[in-house]
């Protein structure tokens, strides 16, 4: 089972979450459920960025300050609102399978670090052309659950916006 950690981001304080298949978000306006959302998204998109990163990469020699510098750049597209504030933050998501992304900002830096950098980096390093098997031997690193486990789905996240926010994208002539 997936778990999300948020430890003073935004304006979270502090939320410790179970991510399951269908996740249900509901607050008072400006208490962080967007923000929330956004870090499922990314920390669930996370393993098919380094899978895109590591294929399409010129030299297949892997650091992990590579991948740490990769994730802080997908991050800050993401969240750049977020460190302009400066404000300390820690954000733990865990996979389900022992694996975690840990990501906290702290002396105004962004660290990453993660459960299995070393495992990660052996099979990406072997990723020169598509090969299924280790397609599956990666994803098996994020989730072990075998029976809805397919590396080849497309995302299947879906933020929905508050009614009031969904109705205003309808023109008013309608």
């Amino acid at each position: 089972m997936q778990r999300i950690i948020v430890d003073n981001f935004g304006p979270i304080k502090h939320a410790e979450i179970e991510v399951r298949q269908f996740t249900v978000v509901i607050g008072e306006q400006a208490s962080g459920k967007t923000y929330l959302s956004k870090l499922v998204y990314f920390f669930q998109k996370l393993p098919y960025t380094l899978y895109d990163f590591a294929f399409f990469a010129d030299n297949k020699t892997f650091i992990i300050e590579d991948f740490q510098n990769k994730i802080s750049r997908e991050f800050l597209a993401l969240f750049n609102s977020i460190s302009i504030n400066k404000q300390e933050f820690a954000l733990v998501f865990k996979y389900g399978t022992g694996v975690y992304f840990e990501i906290y900002f702290k002396s105004n830096t962004i660290n990453v670090e993660c459960s299995n950098f070393e495992k990660i980096i052996k099979i990406l390093s072997k990723i020169d052309v598509f090969d299924p098997k280790l397609v599956r031997a990666f994803y098996r690193i994020f989730n072990s659950d075998e029976s809805s486990f397919n590396p080849f789905n497309e995302y299947r996240e879906a933020y929905i916006p508050a009614g009031r926010a969904f109705t205003n994208i309808f023109p008013s002539d309608t």
